[in-house]
């Protein structure tokens, strides 16, 4: 196969602004700095604090989020709106000064998120590793993202929080899928099979 027939990764995700991140931001911070966590320390990966082992549980933290994330899900591209967005899991994740979390994706959803909660330093938001490389280009891209940004991608990338270097860096993972029956909204646009 010629290199000119492989299809190369152009980038299938898309970043949305979280809507009153400024205002928003405190209160998040305020409700997990109280909330129950973990700390994470093996060879994949060293978290300061996280609550994935509490996914289960009631969160304080988790309703005042999903408020503002559907309403910034609700403003991707129409195409991926015939079904409705809905988010499986999520959890927060702090990191200190050297701090990572290696090479990982995420299974039994289409789609994952993360919402980058506190970033001082766009250097330090989540790797990927590209699923198709043109020869003599760099397997590893990083989304280009801002504190106060989601990013959506499918859940099969392979992706990776950085070894930190300097300020606290806080997310908030996501798990989601676009569920329900899209049929009636394909028609409306008139296509047919």
């Amino acid at each position: 196969m010629s290199s000119a027939s492989k299809h190369f990764y152009k980038g299938a995700y898309y970043v949305r602004p979280m809507p009153n991140h400024l205002s928003l931001k405190p209160i998040m911070l305020n409700l997990i700095s109280s909330a129950k966590s973990h700390s994470l320390n093996t060879k994949e990966e060293v978290i300061g604090r996280c609550d994935w082992q509490f996914m289960e549980e009631q969160r304080d933290w988790v309703d005042v989020f999903l408020a503002s994330a559907y309403e910034a899900l609700r403003t991707l591209p129409w195409q991926w709106l015939l079904a409705q967005p809905e988010i499986l899991s999520c959890w927060f994740q702090q990191y200190e000064e050297s701090e990572y979390h290696t090479w990982h994706n995420h299974g039994r959803c289409s789609y994952s998120a993360v919402y980058f909660l506190e970033l001082a330093d766009a250097n330090m938001a989540t790797e990927f590793i590209t699923p198709y490389s043109a020869p003599g280009h760099s397997l590893v891209e990083q989304f280009i993202v801002r504190e106060g940004d989601i990013v959506i991608f499918p859940s099969g990338l392979v992706h990776r929080s950085t070894k930190n270097s300097g300020c606290k860096k806080t997310s908030i993972a996501m798990n989601l899928d676009f569920l329900g029956d899209y049929r009636g909204a394909i028609k409306e646009f008139g296509l047919t099979t």
